[in-house]
């Protein structure tokens, strides 16, 4: 039965109009039923007719759909409401009746499963047809179509409530142990790596993204809670022993080391141009609560220390280089300090000084 756009249902509105026996009839009929293709073609044709342009929901249904749905997938049920729901249950003798309902409500989910089975695996065969595939991809590459999902992307984002569940949905434990698993055994193909290679040293490489960069990373450490954030979480994974036990292996060290800076390069190269080569550099040193990371190490004890001009000038930081190079000197390590200029400007001096020192202390 069709109707025509503009006519309304008699039984439009109406309650109770079918009796229980004919709606279960009803229902019987459609479980299981497959179409067959002209069924489909009919129903094609007539939905065409209705909707030239094709079909589409307004907005106001849209949100219905999209409200009902979330309704749905946030409804819980509490474990008190559960545990009484059990009780209720424990030694309650069910008549004829309803132990047929329960049985037929459990053949209509299971109807409902393999059906929805039955889609999926349909939906997986057609996907390893090349030609459907590339009509897929091909539809989705579409300007028109990428420009309409990013503005639901957007319009999605600006709402803070959705903003805030999939941020939640994110960091939730179970989202990370899902990414970690993702990612464990991975063996990705030289193409990709070298994509991925590509792609960070044209972020890199871009003067302009550099800045950004720097300066979120400035923000970052300015901001107090930023910075108690990073120490309450680095003070957590210390108090761990297996944590503990990991940082000092060679693997741990290599994976945890930091890019060297151009101050760091600069020294680097003129140790090496001067013939010393027994330093070791980001050269780890246990203190009562962490570490300390020494920019260089000369044996037996001699410290060099490269402090960026920034870094080293900002409110504490003075305090802590203090702090740090009294605890080494308790330590029986002599640490030497070269600021960013002294490096820059002077670099040959800089080079004396250590090899002076490294006589007196090796």
């Amino acid at each position: 039965m069709t109707f025509k756009k503009g006519i309304v249902p008699w039984n439009k509105g109406k309650t109770d109009v079918y009796s229980e026996e004919t709606l279960e009839k009803m229902r019987n009929k459609k479980l299981g039923r497959k179409c067959n293709k002209e069924s489909i073609s009919k129903q094609q044709a007539t939905m065409k007719k209705l909707y030239p342009n094709g079909f589409k929901h307004s907005e106001e249904s849209k949100q219905k759909i999209v409200d009902t749905r979330r309704a749905r997938d946030n409804y819980k049920v509490s474990k008190e409401t559960r545990q009484k729901m059990r009780d209720m249950k424990l030694g309650k003798k069910l008549s004829e009746g309803h132990k047929q309902k329960i049985s037929e409500s459990s053949k209509r989910a299971h109807a409902r499963l393999e059906v929805k089975a039955k889609h999926i695996k349909n939906k997986k065969n057609q996907w390893k047809d090349p030609s459907f595939r590339k009509k897929c991809i091909d539809s989705f590459n579409k300007p028109e179509t990428i420009e309409k999902n990013r503005k639901r992307t957007q319009s999605r984002w600006d709402d803070p409530k959705i903003r805030l569940e999939i941020l939640k949905s994110m960091n939730t434990p179970e989202a990370k142990r899902r990414r970690r698993e993702a990612q464990l055994g991975q063996i990705r193909s030289k193409e990709t790596k070298q994509k991925i290679r590509l792609n960070t040293l044209k972020q890199f490489s871009d003067p302009e993204q550099r800045r950004m960069n720097s300066e979120s990373t400035k923000r970052n450490w300015q901001n107090p809670e930023f910075v108690k954030k990073v120490k309450e979480a680095r003070q957590i994974a210390i108090s761990k022993p297996e944590y503990r036990k990991k940082m000092f292996t060679n693997k741990f060290f290599d994976y945890h080391k930091q890019r060297p800076t151009s101050i760091e390069k600069s020294v680097h190269e003129e140790l090496i141009r001067r013939g010393i080569f027994d330093f070791i550099p980001e050269y780890r040193i246990p203190n009562e609560k962490t570490w300390y990371d020494a920019d260089f190490f000369i044996f037996p004890n001699l410290i060099i220390e490269c402090d960026g001009d920034y870094w080293h000038n900002i409110e504490g930081a003075k305090e802590k280089d203090q702090t740090r190079d009294a605890y080494l000197a308790s330590q029986n390590y002599k640490v030497l300090r070269f600021t960013e200029t002294q490096i820059h400007s002077n670099l040959k001096q800089v080079g004396d000084i250590i090899e002076k020192n490294r006589g007196l202390y090796s």
